[in-house]
């Protein structure tokens, strides 16, 4: 209270208590369901001690609400309440302000604060005939549903003014379960003796058809003037007019007339009935506990969530769904994420359905698949490294663009993204390295721990020589076998090991040496069981056994993965079995289909047709998901895998015998 005085009851309750007890009801109004939320309880020692005689004044309280304090003041002459002012009022929000206006009036207008606040009601006990309810059983559930912490004093005023509550609520227009039932039954009987008031013309007149027809055969004008005369010698009214001059003869036949009666008879049944249930009270609750019963019937299942009680803050990540979902990223920086189920396994060999609509000349450069709750690393071509969640990035429809990623991430002029990787939520506890290939073949590791804390503006992670940009950048555990593909069918295999750790602004060390006019395109990370799948630009693809790639020295020329006279290497990937590969165009096509239908060959196999692509259209990413069970996919065509002659295949062998054999060249001083 901001302001004491001496005080005295005002209907049987002190003004102290009045404030208090008021800012509570006029919570009520909203909060009611929630258990009283915000009430503080005070004892009846303390309410007689502060009966006294009181002064004339504004008096204001606060009590805790259910969304936010309230605050309420009332303004008292010597004898009566003047005023109530409730706007410094938060609580429920354009939901509680009406109810908060007529109450306060109410309060002013009775003088007292015994006034109806309750959402819900108790029927007296004359209308209790053949129901549950009972006011001490709804004090018992008002209590429950509070979880036992309400005030006990202030559910009982709740429950045991009900009944004049229900009485407020019908007087603003509010309709009760009751009153539906009345106002349904009586649009049903109002109908009903409609239709029946038609029948009984249509059966007084088959009694009279045949001066009927003579009537309407008299008749020289149309359908009115035949109404008219029949209104007029027979007492028909106009419904009944209407019906009979519509009336078909085939109706006059005696199985039709007997359909007429029998249709009547009930109809009178059904309005004797509606009338009595209009007419009985008990017949109108009977109605509601049966309907109740029957809604509890079909939808009274257990709970299926928990109310618990939270302490502290609540991650914002906690409200958001983890879902797979594939990540894209287009050369010109447009990026989005799509539900993985919307690329659902196709037949190999087909054409796939469009994954966005692209600007001109636009390709899709980066693409794997996450969760909604994993990282999304971002390796740009000045080798800055930003990292997001990957619910931040903008969900988009299949055939949208996405959203441009400088709208995402901090990037300087002229700066560009080159990688897009998947972190996952526990990667900075899990250690590891940032490894890094470039597309002149140099490699790059960094421990994990140094890209702990990425900044928005992002950090520096390799220092690239001039005219290099980024390959391949991944996260390995540091123990890793990786295998290096280039875009002209070379490949090497190396254990990581071999590549020294380096702090984040390294140049590297060669990893592989290119011939002319070579570059990476692509590194793998081998697994056990996994195979090397190899697709090329044309949308060729052929697994290979990872065995069949010899582990070498870091930096050598490598061995051959794919005859690069019959088409270029578009991108490597080690699968499984278990594993289905999404593939995408540069002109934004994307296919999914089952990895185990592409056959595994020799390393000097074609391959398949996995993907067929429109013209000037080539392959440009590659991507590994989880097996779909319910996908429909092609038998593998058998002919299509072609396999060198034993003549050919000696002399690449040989060719590649003399290129392993060959010593590695020396790193630079600047790694």
């Amino acid at each position: 209270m901001t302001r004491t005085s001496d005080n005295v009851p005002l209907n049987g309750i002190s003004r102290r208590t009045f404030c208090k007890g008021a800012a509570v009801l006029g919570i009520w109004g909203g909060l009611a369901s929630f258990g009283l939320a915000g009430c503080a309880p005070y004892s009846r020692a303390e309410e007689l001690a502060n009966s006294a005689p009181w002064k004339a004044g504004t008096y204001t309280t606060e009590v805790t609400g259910h969304n936010a304090p309230y605050t309420m003041s009332v303004t008292f002459s010597d004898d009566a309440i003047t005023a109530i002012d409730t706007s410094a009022n938060q609580e429920s929000l354009g939901i509680g302000a009406d109810a908060l206006k007529a109450l306060q009036q109410q309060v002013i207008d009775n003088q007292t604060i015994n006034v109806d606040t309750v959402t819900g009601a108790t029927l007296p006990p004359s209308l209790q005939t053949g129901l549950e309810d009972s006011i001490p059983t709804f004090y018992e559930t008002t209590m429950k549903g509070g979880h036992n912490t309400n005030n006990p004093e202030l559910a009982h005023f709740l429950t045991d003014n009900a009944l004049d509550s229900v009485h407020w609520l019908e007087s603003l227009g509010v309709e009760f379960q009751d009153e539906i039932v009345r106002r349904r039954t009586q649009y049903d009987l109002k109908k009903a003796k409609e239709r029946a008031h038609i029948l009984e013309g249509l059966k007084k007149a088959t009694d009279i058809v045949d001066e009927l027809i003579a009537t309407i055969r008299a008749c020289k004008g149309g359908m009115s003037e035949a109404k008219a005369a029949i209104m007029e010698q027979f007492g028909f009214d106009d419904p009944q007019a209407d019906a009979i001059v519509k009336l078909q003869l085939g109706r006059l036949a005696g199985l039709e007339i007997l359909k007429i009666e029998e249709e009547l008879g009930a109809l009178q049944a059904k309005i004797e009935d509606w009338e009595d249930i209009l007419a009985n009270d008990a017949r109108v609750l009977e109605i509601v506990k049966n309907e109740l019963l029957e809604m509890k019937k079909r939808f009274g299942d257990e709970r299926r969530t928990e109310i618990e009680t939270i302490s502290g803050e609540v991650d914002i990540e906690d409200l958001i769904a983890e879902e797979q979902c594939v990540y894209t990223l287009t050369e010109a920086g447009y990026i989005k994420r799509q539900l993985k189920a919307t690329y659902q396994a196709q037949k190999r060999g087909g054409r796939g359905i469009s994954g966005m609509t692209r600007k001109e000349e636009d390709i899709v450069q980066e693409m794997f698949v996450g969760s909604t709750h994993d990282y999304v690393l971002f390796v740009t071509d000045k080798g800055r490294l930003f990292r997001q969640k990957g619910y931040t990035i903008a969900e988009g429809s299949r055939t949208s663009k996405g959203t441009n990623i400088v709208n995402l991430l901090q990037l300087a002029e002229g700066e560009k993204v080159t990688n897009m990787l998947r972190q996952s939520a526990q990667a900075d506890q899990e250690g590891g390295f940032v490894t890094m290939v470039t597309k002149q073949g140099l490699i790059k590791r960094t421990p994990l721990e140094q890209y702990a804390n990425i900044r928005k503006s992002g950090l520096i992670g390799i220092a690239l020589n001039e005219g290099d940009s980024l390959a391949w950048t991944r996260l390995t555990s540091g123990h890793d076998m990786l295998i290096v593909a280039t875009r002209n069918g070379q490949a090497i295999r190396f254990n990581e090991e071999d590549a020294r750790p380096m702090g984040r602004s390294g140049h590297g060390v060669r990893a592989i040496k290119l011939a002319e006019g070579d570059e990476v395109i692509g590194v793998c990370i081998c697994r056990e069981g996994g195979t090397v799948l190899t697709v090329t630009e044309n949308g060729k693809g052929r697994r290979s056994e990872i065995d069949t790639y010899r582990i070498t020295a870091r930096g050598g020329k490598g061995i051959r993965n794919y005859d690069v006279s019959k088409d270029k290497v578009a991108a490597v990937k080690i699968v499984d079995d278990v594993d289905d590969v999404l593939l995408s165009s540069q002109e934004g096509i994307i296919i999914r289909l089952h990895a185990n239908e592409i056959p595994v060959q020799s390393r000097y196999g074609s391959g398949v047709r996995v993907m067929r692509l429109g013209e000037n259209d080539k392959v440009m990413v590659l991507a590994r998901t989880d097996h779909d069970d319910e996908a429909q996919t092609e038998t593998i065509e058998a002919e299509e895998g072609e396999e060198p002659t034993a003549e050919q295949l000696a002399a690449m062998e040989a060719a590649d015998e003399a290129s392993a054999a060959e010593a590695p060249e020396a790193d630079t001083p600047e790694e």
